[in-house]
Order: structure tokens, then sequence, then C-alpha cells
């Protein structure tokens, strides 16, 4: 038989879940999506993992901590790879002093 590796898509990553390897579609997209997001908790970040990867992906239910387990180590081990996340400015700090100034010069009032 003639292998078939030029079949495989190439947003198609393979990981281990468990004691199995899976292979995911665009597991390297969700993980640079998640990780721009800045989240920090733990809890959050595998909450964020699984549900987009369900969305172009067959999770069964019964599996989904399992699944969660690998996205969160396939998530560290990226994230060792990217520059840090510049935090988001929060509607506290734009709305006191000079961010907030600054801002409504360069946006306008909102």
């Amino acid at each position: 038989m003639d292998c078939q590796c030029s079949n495989i898509p190439s947003n198609l990553k393979i990981i281990r879940v468990g004691d199995s390897e899976v292979g995911l579609f665009d597991l390297r997209k969700t993980l640079r999506a998640v990780y721009r997001q800045g989240i920090e908790d733990e809890t959050k970040i595998k909450k964020e993992l699984l549900q987009r990867i369900k969305e172009k992906n067959s999770i069964p239910q019964q599996e989904e901590e399992m699944y969660a387990e690998a996205l969160v180590r396939e998530y560290h081990s990226f994230a060792k790879t990217q520059k840090p996340v510049k935090k988001e400015i929060s509607q506290d700090q734009m709305s006191s002093g000079r961010v907030s100034v600054f801002l409504k010069r360069i946006f306008g009032k909102r």
C-alpha cells in the first residue's frame, strides 16, 4: 500500500489523549486564539480550549475531561514558544486617569 501522507490536511494536528493519538482540526489556530486572550485561570483556559475545539472536532462527551487535559498540555507547550501577551485595557482602567483621556482623544467618546 502506498503512503497517503500527502492527503493529510495541513490544519490537522495529532496529539495524545489518554492512551490514544487523535487528530484535531485547527488546533494551532485555537491555541493561538486562546493565548491571545491572555486568560490566566487554568479552568477558564481549559473550558475555552475545549469549547473552541468542539466547534470543528467530534469529542465524545464521556472523554471531554481527557481531551481538556490534553489540550491544556498542548496549550502550555505552545505558550512557551510565544511572546508575552499584552493585557487588554479594562473598562475600569479606561474610565480613569490618563489612559481614558488618551483613548478618548484618539477614538472619540463612545
